[in-house]
């Protein structure tokens, strides 16, 4: 069975997590985001045929005037899972947030059980980027709202 890890990159980034058929989400604080990512594209690498999903941040000028804080934050975390990716032999794969947004409803993640509320929306960003994968990907089936 194939694992997925999707993630939101960012300050507090937003994760979730598909493995052994079970979903599971959550988000990290900076100070913990190298070592939850590690841990989990560890576990991923021994599930043949898994995956990791990274959202793609494009730096606009629109994203430059909102806050220099933590801009850098996203790339570099991109690139960490990457390289953790490779490492693990796991497929890379990046989704823009307009992709995800056009699928992954609020409506379709609690039709599918991937919806958890929370003060932050980045892990329910995380499991719309990996309902979306799973969907195109027909690893669950579809599910009518």
């Amino acid at each position: 069975m194939t694992s997925v890890l999707a993630l939101d990159p960012g300050l507090r980034t937003g994760w979730a997590l598909w493995h052994n058929g079970e979903f599971t989400c959550g988000i990290s604080d900076p100070e913990d985001t190298w070592d939850v990512i590690d841990r989990l594209t560890n576990l991923l690498g021994e599930v043949e045929g898994s995956t990791v999903i990274c959202e793609k941040f494009t730096i606009t000028a629109a994203t430059g005037k909102k806050s220099q804080l933590g801009l850098n934050w996203p790339l570099e975390l991109t690139g960490v899972a990457r390289m953790l990716a490779a490492r693990n032999e796991l497929e890379f794969v990046q989704q823009t947030p307009a992709q995800m947004k056009n699928y992954a409803t609020r409506a379709k993640l609690e039709a599918y059980g991937f919806w958890r509320p929370g003060r932050e929306d980045h892990h329910m960003d995380a499991a719309g980027h990996l309902l979306l994968w799973l969907r195109k990907n027909d690893l669950i089936p579809r599910r009518s709202l």
